[in-house]
């Protein structure tokens, strides 16, 4: 799909098609979203930009980057998809000319997705720049990685409730799906403030550095962020650990506190059993007698062990 919305001084924005864009008479921004073969060859006719820059936009393992040509700008700048510990990170593709900003991803993303480019808000965005625009859709990435942090952080304290009553499998895997998240967000919040801050020294195509710098400190603010999170989720995984431990010990505790019960019963009926006269061998009631001793013995011994707090 190709969204493309120009810009023609003192007017308001317009929806077009590629094939009726004229980028000498307005500036535009052209919006990609999982585009064919043929879409990515009418771009490169249209625009002049080599096919090969097309294709790293919608390669899913690029990392954030940015890199100048004589003609345009590539930037590779991770966002996010989904909620909480479902999300992905998706890269998303920029390239930047005097006249035209080209966002290319291979999924769409509602951040840039639900930009209603009839609004009075986006043709104010278009008459101050194109730079404005980019910095508009980075900012918007970022705010929504902020949003995603937050619920994770209510993720890490339900776990860490979870943790202290019960030891399952699910606990395990939703920690491990948290802390496996943080190491991706950790690698794209870097590599996102790096491409922020290479903008910020940008001097043909960034007007307002100002609002630049405004990003790249939401960024180092989320990135502060996240290693308070990532500290922890630390400390919830040794919550878990020695929660897991001391259930163990105490299940331990049990089967030592039932063994050493057994102990005297086991000794008396085994004396009883070998095959020598023994005293209260020949009383009528001597089953009996015996029992009541194991009773009484157990039973000393039971509060010895309350006594001592050793249940």
């Amino acid at each position: 799909m190709i969204r493309v919305a120009t810009y023609t001084t003192g007017r308001k924005v317009q929806e077009t098609t590629l094939e009726n864009l004229n980028t000498l008479r307005a500036i535009a921004w052209v919006d990609v979203v999982d585009p064919s073969v043929e879409e990515l060859q009418m771009i490169r006719e249209k625009l002049d930009i080599p096919f090969s820059e097309l294709k790293h936009t919608m390669d899913q393992k690029e990392s954030s980057r940015v890199r100048s040509e004589q003609n345009y700008t590539l930037i590779i700048f991770n966002g996010v998809k989904g909620e909480k510990t479902k999300a992905v990170l998706t890269p998303i593709g920029f390239i930047m000319t005097k006249r035209v900003l080209v966002t290319i991803r291979k999924e769409s993303l509602g951040v840039i997705d639900q930009i209603d480019v009839n609004a009075d808000v986006f043709t104010n965005i278009m008459r101050q720049g194109l730079d404005i625009l980019l910095y508009t859709i980075l900012y918007r990435i970022v705010k929504d990685a902020a949003m995603l942090l937050e619920s994770v952080e209510e993720d890490i304290d339900e776990i860490e409730t979870e943790a202290l009553k019960v030891n399952n499998k699910k606990v395990t895997e939703k920690l491990f799906d948290v802390k496996k998240m943080l190491i991706y967000m950790r690698k794209s919040l870097v590599g996102n403030r790096m491409v922020v801050n290479y903008l910020r020294k940008e001097e043909q195509l960034i007007r307002n550095k100002g609002l630049f710098h405004d990003v790249e400190v939401e960024l180092i603010q989320l990135i502060d962020q996240l290693e308070v999170y990532d500290e922890k989720l630390g400390t919830v995984i040794d919550i878990c650990l020695t929660a897991s431990a001391n259930r163990a010990n105490d299940v331990m505790k049990t089967f030592g506190i039932f063994a050493a019960m057994m102990l005297v019963p086991m000794l008396i009926t085994g004396l009883y059993g070998m095959n020598v006269i023994l005293p209260l061998q020949g009383h009528q009631n001597a089953f009996w007698i015996i029992m009541l001793i194991i009773i009484i013995s157990v039973t000393i011994m039971l509060l010895m062990f309350k006594w001592k707090k050793w249940t």
